[in-house]
Formats: structure tokens, sequence, C-alpha cells
């Protein structure tokens, strides 16, 4: 059944939760959702029935218990009304560690529900489980990142007592 609002209530909250086995080896992530609704007709509080695909941030690494590679990742986003009859496309595309490597993963399924927060306002909850693993890549390494400076320009080595 399509939520609809009234003029006043024109957004919803609908937070996304990915569930990735991999997670150690993303740098960063963005997520893309299908199915949104474009806008909201102010006059009667419809959305409107051209339909988007949304792109945010998704981040918040949170490493599943006992694992150092497996956890999730977290988003949140505003839309115009949301139906949850209509068929939702989600992909992610995250650069990986190595700084060379990006991934596309689309989803298959998708679960979407209602919740409530804990100010008792309602958002839509969707989790989404990546279909495969994210491959291992050797995190990069930074010529500049200041380890293994050189030295040897530095002069002569003094020795100074500080007074305690």
């Amino acid at each position: 059944m399509p939520l609809h609002f009234t003029p006043t209530e024109l957004t919803s909250t609908v937070k996304v939760q990915i569930s990735i086995d991999g997670l150690n080896n993303i740098k960063d992530a963005t997520c893309r959702l299908g199915g949104i609704h474009a806008s909201i007709l102010l006059h009667n509080g419809q959305c409107g029935e051209k339909m988007i695909t949304q792109e945010f941030s998704i981040g918040n690494p949170t490493f599943h218990e006992g694992s150092f590679t497996d956890g999730t990742l977290t988003g949140e986003i505003c839309v115009f009304g949301f139906d949850e009859e209509t068929d939702h496309s989600m992909s992610l595309s995250a650069n990986l560690v190595d700084g060379k490597t990006k991934i596309e993963q689309n989803f298959d399924k998708v679960s979407i529900s209602k919740d409530t927060d804990e100010t008792g306002a309602i958002y839509l909850h969707i989790e989404a489980k990546t279909p495969g693993r994210i491959p291992d890549v050797e995190p990069e390494k930074d010529p500049n990142s200041g380890f293994n400076a050189d030295v040897n320009d530095w002069g002569k080595e003094e020795n100074t007592e500080l007074p305690l």
C-alpha cells in the first residue's frame, strides 16, 4: 500500500543497512536506490508519478561481533513518499582500500519494513546483503605517510638534559 503524506509531512526518512562480507576491503561507498518519487504535489500531498534513482553516501562501518572482515554499512535519505509495493532497485558502488579497484554490486533481495525510532517517529528500514564477497586487496601504501622518513639531512645529533 502506498504511503501518502499530508502537505505538512512532505518527506519520509529511509534508513538503509547493507551487510557486507569483506567490509574490511572497502574504503568508501555510495548506494543507489531506485523507484523513488521525484516530487510531491503540494495541493493534495500525493506523490508525483515520475520515479527516479537517488544516490547517497553509505558509511559508518560496524563489524560483526568476533569478525575483523564482515560487517555493515548504514546510510539515511529523505524521500517524497515511498511505495512499498513498487519494485525498488538497489546497488552499491565502492572504492577499495588499494586505491585502484572499484566494485559495483546489485541487490536481488531487499527487505523493507516500517520501524519507529526513540522519539516515536516512523521511518522505513531497508536491509540488504551483498550477493558476493568483496575481493581481498592489499591496502595502498602512501609514500607521503611520514613513516620511514629519511633523517640524513638533519645534522649532528645533540643530547640535551631537560630539567624536571
